[in-house]
């Protein structure tokens, strides 16, 4: 089974995502950065047909520590990682 990826670009007010399943790529798509945000995020992973994923953000701020949190309890695999080595691990 090829893994599941979800990268996220995270801001004070909003994130977007991109899901990266079976070597494809969706399209990005943008929530609020709040718990509103985040179950709409589970939401749609739900809807994308996604089980288990391994979600990457960068340390660049504390903007994405809730959402990695959630994303945590959720039950997904949550990677938050250096900029400078992100691309080598995800």
């Amino acid at each position: 089974m090829t893994p599941t990826f979800l990268g996220i670009d995270i801001s004070k007010n909003d994130f977007h995502v991109v899901l990266l399943k079976e070597e494809r790529g969706s399209k990005p798509k943008k929530f609020t950065n709040n718990t509103a945000g985040f179950e709409s995020l589970n939401q749609w992973l739900k809807k994308q047909g996604v089980e288990e994923v391994h979600a990457c953000r960068s340390a660049t701020s504390i903007y994405g520590d809730a959402l990695a949190e959630f994303l945590y309890e959720a039950g997904y695999q949550v990677s938050v990682l250096n900029p400078a080595r992100i691309f080598m691990v995800c």
